[in-house]
């Protein structure tokens, strides 16, 4: 995040460089948005038979862990690693309570 931070502020200080670096920003966030669908896409009844077994206090968690999951897909560098991102989030939704430490933790670590 320290380089991102630092990377938008030398781009503003040098003309025609924010522009680069704000498409390549939006590519790879379309990039990655893409592949998370179509990998969601292919585990999307697991995802439902798990919820359908779900509390609306444990689906809420579950929500609130989904963004979570979300901000670390459009952020990834590596396209490779969302597929494992998915598998990990088709886990949190197969148990009745995971902390959000947990899974902070370990999309930090992925």
């Amino acid at each position: 995040m320290t380089g991102d931070i630092l990377v938008d502020a030398a781009s503003s200080l040098v003309p025609g460089i924010s522009g680069a670096v704000q498409s390549y920003k939006r590519a790879r966030f379309e990039r990655n948005i893409k592949t998370f669908t179509e990998e969601l896409h292919t585990k999307i009844e697991d995802i439902r038979l798990n919820l359908e077994l779900k509390t609306s206090v444990q689906k809420e968690q579950i929500d609130k862990l989904f963004q979570y999951v979300l901000d670390y897909v459009i952020d990834e560098q590596q396209e490779e690693k969302i597929q494992y991102m998915v598998k990990e989030f088709v886990n949190i939704t197969e148990h009745d309570h995971v902390s959000n430490d947990f899974v902070l933790t370990y999309y930090d670590v992925l």
